[in-house]
């Protein structure tokens, strides 16, 4: 592998601009080619440019995806990222498909066929043409996180790591800090003394109650005890919200069990999760009360640690520590609030617990 360019985060802007041209050029010959039919080299260069050009836009959604994969995407760009990836993805499916086509096509020209020769390459000339404007789209979308959101610009990035878009406030020593909602549904709740209070009052319980949990603060870890009497128990906080980033700072170090960070929840058995259990981080749904797993990963539970699921349209991708663990795919839920289920024995603790709208 060759060495990157100090200025270049990844390989995918380095890889970007072939396809563009290639197909950009391939759209050009195919247009001279409807003019020079005796020519048949013309429209043979056109065929291998758009070929060259599909494979091109392969190697660029993957690099793409990569490179997406490698940040921990502040929360005001996971929709902006979740939308140009599916449009590239869009644009690699139709080039994929033509460009096979097109070789079909040029296949049978090659033997002689008559109607290979005429209108049908006048009719695949203009459906290539329709299908560059989602290059164009996806283009644009890609620099628009360049851009308007600096995502891959290292000032930018390095000073995204440094300070986060949406700090949690400080909490003072025997201090209980209510939900902080903003105008988009966005909260976060960082708990102090007396939280337990705010847990009973301001939590709604989907599966167990109040009375199942044992809560006390831990003042020298600046958070609040968690322990189930009985189990299992789900408690959720906030609105209904569609495209979601839930966040959990916690220590399940005295804890032996399954603590889920849900989200999407619309009741006991129906819920979206990034889960901790054994050792492993799991991203998945359940569903009917039935689990599914979308993305898993081997993951230290031994000390504290920042889980954040993020849920936008069908990408779902799962963090710990600032870094992507699982990345994984399925149907849109419905909007939902977000919240902690907890099975098991021993205490967890909790410093944070937030929800942020990203649409």
């Amino acid at each position: 592998m060759f060495p990157l360019p100090e200025w270049a985060p990844n390989v995918h802007p380095l890889i970007i601009h072939f396809p563009i041209a290639l197909l950009s050029t391939a759209i050009l010959i195919d247009l001279i080619s409807l003019f020079t039919r005796k020519w048949q080299g013309v429209r043979i260069a056109a065929v291998i440019l758009f070929a060259l050009g599909a494979f091109g836009v392969l190697t660029a959604f993957l690099t793409g995806r990569s490179a997406a994969d490698a940040f921990d995407l502040p929360s005001e760009v996971v929709s902006a990222v979740n939308n140009h990836a599916d449009m590239a993805e869009l644009t690699l499916w139709f080039f994929g498909i033509y460009a096979v086509i097109r070789l079909t096509v040029l296949w049978f020209d090659l033997q002689g066929r008559r109607w290979a020769q005429t209108g049908v390459h006048t009719l695949l000339f203009l459906i290539g043409v329709g299908g560059y404007y989602l290059v164009i789209q996806t283009g644009d979308l890609g620099a628009r996180l360049v851009y308007a959101h600096g995502l891959g610009v290292q000032p930018v990035m390095e000073q995204a790591a440094a300070s986060p878009s949406k700090p949690a406030p400080h909490v003072a020593p025997g201090e209980a800090v209510r939900m902080l909602i903003q105008k988009d549904d966005s909260w976060q709740w960082q708990p102090g003394i007396g939280a337990g209070q705010v847990l009973a009052e301001d939590f709604r319980f989907a599966l167990g109650s109040f009375n199942d949990l044992s809560v006390e603060a831990a003042v020298a870890d600046s958070a609040l005890g968690v322990q189930l009497q009985r189990g299992p128990v789900l408690f959720t906080a906030g609105a209904q919200i569609a495209s979601v980033q839930a966040e959990a700072t916690l220590n399940a170090a005295q804890f032996d069990g399954t603590i889920r960070l849900v989200h999407h929840v619309q009741d006991a058995q129906n819920y979206d999760f990034l889960e901790l259990t054994d050792g492993q981080l799991h991203q998945g749904r359940l569903q009917g009360g039935t689990r599914t797993i979308f993305a898993e990963q081997a993951l230290d539970t031994t000390a504290w640690i920042t889980l954040r699921a993020v849920s936008d349209g069908t990408h779902f991708r799962g963090y710990a520590g600032g870094k992507m663990l699982t990345h994984g795919h399925g149907d849109a839920p419905d909007p939902g609030p977000v919240g902690l289920y907890l099975d098991g024995s021993g205490t967890v603790l909790l410093r944070l617990l937030a929800a942020t709208s990203l649409r």
